[in-house]
């Protein structure tokens, strides 16, 4: 016979269970636990198989995208000319966001998301006849972790375009622009 002590509203009593009943039990844990082990072993196998293949479609996915960010510099001969020539194209748009005058500032914006989405034609060229929206979906986080601050920067982009009476803050500017230094850094176009 087991005895277990408990404890029940400060008071200890014994409690004592027939060793045949703690037996059975036992044996009940151990047969549903063989029914189940197959599973177990399945469920382990699968998950590492898919552990595995993400780990794989992750890498693959970075050769890919360093490709992409090969292929923005493609166009000229010499790549450090046509990152210096890019570089230089940004510098003359980020000029525009420091102006104090609000519609300089909307045209900033327009022309700096003009400029991230030929950047986007060139790292996704099957995509290139599409809107800057699609290329934007297809790019995944891991890859371009701005990518979400692009979207918000393209998002006030439309609303710039679409309704004349939106007022671009200061706030607005400075996200828009730190988000675009941003994508533009993990392109590996700014340090």
């Amino acid at each position: 016979m087991f005895q277990f002590l408990t404890a029940q509203n400060n008071i200890f009593s014994d409690i004592t269970i027939d060793s045949s009943l703690f037996i059975v039990v036992l044996g009940w844990l151990f047969y549903i636990l063989d029914l189940i082990k197959p599973f177990l072993v399945a469920f382990v196998l699968a998950l590492s198989l898919h552990i595995i293949y993400v780990l794989y479609k992750t890498n693959r996915l970075k050769k890919e995208f360093s490709i992409y960010i090969d292929s923005i510099f493609e166009d000229n001969e010499d790549e450090e000319a046509s990152k210096e020539k890019l570089l230089a194209n940004w510098l003359l748009i980020e000029k525009k966001f420091e102006s104090s005058i609000e519609s300089e500032n909307k045209l900033a914006v327009i022309e700096a998301d003009k400029f991230i989405d030929d950047i986007l034609k060139k790292m996704l060229p099957s995509l290139a006849s599409e809107e800057m929206s699609k290329r934007l979906k297809k790019i995944s986080r891991s890859l371009v972790p701005s990518i979400d601050k692009i979207w918000y920067a393209h998002k006030i982009r439309n609303k710039i375009v679409h309704d004349p009476n939106f007022e671009l803050t200061k706030e607005h500017l400075q996200r828009i622009l730190d988000a675009y230094n941003s994508f533009l850094r993990d392109v590996g176009l700014l340090q």
